[in-house]
């Protein structure tokens, strides 16, 4: 009985950050930074085009609201996903109007919430 209660449970967190990762998706599907940012970490590395560091949650989601604003997102896919429940590296592919670029993500779990640690986005 505790076994199963044990496997019930890690089925329902899986089921769980499974959702909130596809809420992240979402959030780049339709090209809105101010949900993306909830995910944010207190500090991200970023990377987009020529613009690179450690900013803070704040200075991040405003990189990556003029981001969204220039290239507003026509489809966004997860291409390849690795990792485990405590940290996951993916890889999407994102089409704008006129450019194809290429998103890695590095997510850790904390607390039970996908957090972003890092993104990067370069032309693919």
């Amino acid at each position: 009985m505790k076994t199963l209660l044990i496997a019930i449970t890690f089925a329902l967190s899986s089921i769980g950050a499974m959702a909130q990762q596809q809420e992240i998706i979402n959030c780049f599907k339709t090209n809105n930074a101010e949900c993306l940012s909830a995910y944010l970490g207190d500090n991200v590395d970023l990377t987009v085009g020529n613009t690179e560091g450690v900013y803070s949650k704040a200075q991040a989601k405003v990189i990556l609201q003029k981001f969204i604003n220039d290239n507003a997102v026509k489809e966004f896919k997860i291409v390849h996903a690795t990792g485990n429940e405590s940290a996951k590296n993916l890889i999407a592919q994102m089409q704008s109007a006129s450019k194809s670029y290429r998103v890695y993500f590095l997510m850790k779990q904390i607390n039970s919430k996908p957090i972003i640690q890092k993104i990067r986005i370069e032309n693919d």
